[in-house]
């Protein structure tokens, strides 16, 4: 009978537990993948987060005498603003947690509404308004958002 030296005996030793773990994380790991029910059409899933007083802040956006919304978007700018004081934002995404945000509206079925959001001290300021021509849809939008990697934004949860 052969006897193994002790390095080679405790090594195999710590491989089944190993290999037993690693299983257990691919296992996990595939079954906690997102799913879609279609992979052409499915929108990304877009994580969200909340912070109620910063949601306070985006409720009283402040714009600026001197607006670089009006300045470089003068016919878009005035259509997101009418849209954002009648509607309200129909949904917001945070770019950079705590300093920027933005505020989306539906001006119609095709045109879909920008308002990038500065948080600076205890005043939200808008930072610009814009119409993004290119997007035109809700999937556009999200996906459009997802590869920025923006999440969700919501006052409270």
């Amino acid at each position: 009978m052969t006897t193994l030296p002790m390095t080679t005996r405790s090594t195999k030793l710590l491989l089944g537990p190993l290999l037993l773990l690693l299983l257990a994380t691919v296992w996990y790991t595939i079954l906690n993948l997102p799913r879609t029910t279609s992979s052409l059409n499915a929108s990304p899933s877009i994580p969200t987060v909340s912070d109620p007083v910063i949601e306070q802040m985006l409720n009283k956006v402040v714009v600026d005498s001197y607006s670089h919304a009006l300045e470089e978007h003068p016919n878009s700018a005035p259509k997101v603003w009418e849209c954002l004081h009648k509607n309200g934002p129909y949904m917001q995404f945070q770019v950079i947690p705590g300093k920027r945000y933005l505020r989306i509206c539906l001006i119609d079925d095709e045109t879909i509404g920008f308002q990038i959001v500065d948080i600076v001290g205890k005043i939200a300021k808008e930072r610009t308004a814009y119409i993004k021509d290119e997007i035109r849809s809700l999937p556009e939008l999200l996906k459009w958002a997802f590869n920025r990697g923006y999440c969700r934004f919501k006052g409270v949860l």
